[in-house]
């Protein structure tokens, strides 16, 4: 193990010889790492698909929260917020394609009649 510290501790101080005990500690230490919060496709929807602004916004609301709860060290409310920031900005994402791709679809068919 990485951080085992032993530590030898005598009952009477006298015979410390005869009455030895081993106690063994040791130190764990736990990493969390950052998780994806979805904050750039959130930014994206807003920006780049005008007509999903709000959907975008959700997005980066629930994104910024992600981060936050992370911080304070609520994990399963940043997955929470995570995940909802992913639905908000993957809905406004495929929203907006539809809706500039039927848009760009009356353009050409006005074109050519």
């Amino acid at each position: 193990m990485e951080n085992d510290n032993v530590q030898l501790v005598a009952s009477n101080k006298d015979h410390a010889s005869y009455n030895m005990h081993t106690v063994v500690t040791t130190d764990v230490t736990v990493v969390r790492t950052n998780h994806y919060s979805f904050l750039g496709i959130g930014i994206f929807v807003t920006f780049c698909c005008c007509c999903m602004l709000p959907f975008g916004l959700i997005g980066i609301i629930y994104s910024v929260d992600s981060s936050s709860r992370f911080d304070r060290g609520d994990f399963t409310g940043a997955l929470s917020s995570a995940s909802k920031a992913k639905i908000w900005s993957i809905a406004g994402l495929l929203i907006g394609m539809v809706i500039i791709g039927l848009n760009i679809l009356v353009i050409v068919l006005n074109i050519n009649a």
